[in-house]
Order: structure tokens, then sequence, then C-alpha cells
């Protein structure tokens, strides 16, 4: 829209014309013509056409200037209420967009404090759907970066304490859980046992009382047999252990203790506890899987008892799938 084309000096020409006419009290009535007040009452309504456009010293009002600043650079006229643009329409209700190869569409500064609307700090933009549509949607036809959310002024600064964004939203984003790491599925990483091994395997664990209690397990699935010989344990996991690595260690860390995987028996795993004449952590020999009997050698060669009793202990397994 075009502002005001109103010639200001013709204008005021023409207020002085009619207001140096007579004016309705000095002039003689004409039998068949009316009185000089016509001519005050236009003049008077000349002026006003005049004077309108610089009363609204704020700007409000003005009509939209297209290819510059609107309202103007001069501070004193910058908008002081709302502008609102309310439709009707099956489309948008506004529409902006540039051509312009190296140009975008729109841009919104502003200056508001923190806190957003609940503090009634409106932000920069907002967008609020009132019915059950969408509030935003972002589409890049083309390109490999979708959209940046940036603090400060690098995109290169990283800061850790801040956040990109909030949601009160506990539903799973499709395309946007953290799935990855480093570009590894996050099946290619060990587990914690709650369910069938996949990936890169899976750890299960338990902790057993002397008296063959189980105190704790990774998962529901485990269990241990009643026990019937002293110092021996039968732990059953939930699937197959014939890829699994095993470590057993005593809760008072004396004493000795051996893992004895049968094939036959899979997917249990036998456990045989020693008493406590011998302190392991002054051993160094073969891995816990080593012969039983070899174990025995050992212990007799250094003087030990060998005699089997109830300890207490925890029992780790990482499997491959």
């Amino acid at each position: 829209m075009a502002r005001h084309q109103i010639d200001e000096d013709a204008l005021a020409a023409a207020f002085v014309e009619l207001s140096e006419s007579d004016p309705p009290k000095q002039r003689k009535s004409v039998k068949g013509r009316g009185s000089g007040r016509p001519n005050f009452i236009i003049a008077t309504f000349l002026l006003a056409l005049l004077v309108a456009p610089l009363a609204v010293a704020s700007g409000e009002g003005d009509a939209l200037r297209g290819g510059v600043r609107n309202p103007g650079a001069d501070q004193r006229k910058e908008l002081n209420r709302e502008t609102q643009i309310i439709a009707n329409s099956r489309s948008y209700g506004t529409r902006q967009s540039n051509k312009n190869g190296g140009g975008g569409g729109a841009i919104y500064g502003c200056r508001s404090r923190a806190g957003g609307t609940q503090r009634g700090n409106e932000p920069c933009i907002r967008a609020n759907n009132l019915s059950a549509g969408r509030a935003f949607e972002f589409q890049a036809t083309s390109g490999n970066i979708g959209g940046i959310i940036q603090f400060g002024t690098n995109i290169n600064t990283l800061y850790p304490e801040r956040t990109p964004f909030l949601t009160n939203g506990g539903g799973t984003v499709k395309n946007l859980s953290a799935d990855r790491l480093d570009g590894t599925d996050s099946t290619g990483f060990i587990s914690s046992g709650n369910g069938n091994s996949r990936g890169g395997g899976v750890i299960k664990f338990a902790r057993v009382a002397a008296d063959g209690t189980l105190k704790f397990a990774s998962n529901s699935r485990i269990r241990v047999l009643p026990k019937e010989n002293p110092g021996q344990y039968f732990i059953g996991f939930d699937e197959s252990i014939k890829k699994c690595a095993f470590q057993v260690t005593l809760e008072d860390r004396r004493g000795t203790a051996h893992v004895n995987f049968k094939p036959e028996i899979d997917p249990l795993i036998e456990v045989q506890t020693w008493n406590e004449g011998l302190d392991l952590t002054q051993l160094t020999g073969p891995p816990g899987q080593s012969d039983p009997s070899e174990l025995l050698d050992l212990l007799s060669a250094l003087g030990a008892p060998t005699t089997q009793t109830d300890r207490a202990f925890s029992i780790s397994a990482l499997c491959l799938p």
C-alpha cells in the first residue's frame, strides 16, 4: 500500500483561501443562497487531513511501505503495539518468500529476557496450534544439514552446560533416539543382561549367599538350584552359556572358588568354593576355569587345606552372541 499522497502545500493554501473568506457572521444573507458556514466546515476538514498523519508520532496507523524500514529510522515512530494480521484462509494467513538464491525468507530478532512465555518473556518465535494439528514443520528440500540450534556467535564453540531444547514429551522420537554412539548401533555394545544376548554381547551376573540363596541377579530368569553338597552350587542362566567367560569372586576375598562348565548341563554352571586356608590375593596361577585336579594339586603343594565349604560369592558371565 502507498503512503498518503496528499500535496500538503496545496492543502494548506486551500485552507487559507477558504478561511480568509467572509466569516458566517459578516456575510449578508442572499435569498436563494446558503450562508458561508459550509466553506468554514470544508476548511476545518482539510486542516484535519493535513495534520492527522503528523499526530501519530509512534507510527501506528501508517501504511506498510515496501523495500524500506518500517515505519522508518526515527525511533520516535517505532510501533508500540502489536501489528495483527488475522486471516480466515484455507491456506496460510501470510506467506513470505524470497526468489533470490542467496537470500532467506524471513528473519525475526528480539531482545527477550530469560524465562520464556512462562515468565512473561515472549520468545522471538512462537507457534501455537489451537487445534490438534502440528505447531511447526521444518523442511529442507535438499542439502546435507536440515538446520542448526546454535549458542553464541561461533558454531565451533561448545557449551556443554547449555540445553538445546526442552520437552515434556516422553515418547520415542523416530530416527532421533540415542541408538548409535560414534556410528556403532546400540546392539553392538554389551548390555546389562536384561534379555537375550545380541550384537556385541551381554553381561550376566548374580550374588549368591553361602546357604545357596540367590541375593541378586541381573534378570529374573537366573536361578540357583537347591544345595546338596557343601561348597557346591549350580547356577542356571536364562540361555546357553557355551560362549560365555566366567569370573567368581568370594565376598570376603579369602579361600578360593572354581567354575566348572559342563556342556551336557548347559545352561547350568557349577561353582565350587573352598575353605579360607589360602588367600587368593597372594596367588597367581591358572585362570578360574582350570582343571579342578590341577587346582587341588596346587593347593596341596602350598600346604593349604583342600576342604570344600559353603562361601558367599558373586559370579559374572560375559557372553558373545
